[in-house]
């Protein structure tokens, strides 16, 4: 099993981002070490999720091309006011060409 090393790496920062580092630190109550590592597991997060949404959609409108299969954003909107009004037995739209 391959064991996770840690290691420091070297950021510049302007002064205006510095202080508001600070700022956001003491309001959390963590060190600026810690919010730097959260703000960059959150950028991970965050970028990770992107790429996978946008292969979704690739792979969505790659099927839609093969296919012709697709539901309208009326048919969408309206399934989604059925679950908005309560009716969580609502059944999704079926796709069709």
């Amino acid at each position: 099993m391959d064991t996770l090393k840690s290691a420091s790496i070297a950021v510049e920062m302007d002064d205006a981002s510095l202080l508001e580092l600070a700022r956001v630190a003491e309001a959390e109550g963590i060190s600026q070490d810690e919010a730097i590592k959260n703000a960059i597991r959150f950028y991970l997060d965050h970028s990770e999720g992107y790429r996978a949404m946008l292969r979704d959609g690739t792979d969505a409108w790659n099927h839609y091309k093969r296919t012709g299969l697709h539901v309208t954003n009326d048919e969408i909107g309206d399934w989604i006011a059925e679950l908005d009004a309560g009716n969580d037995d609502a059944e999704s739209p079926a796709c069709h060409v």
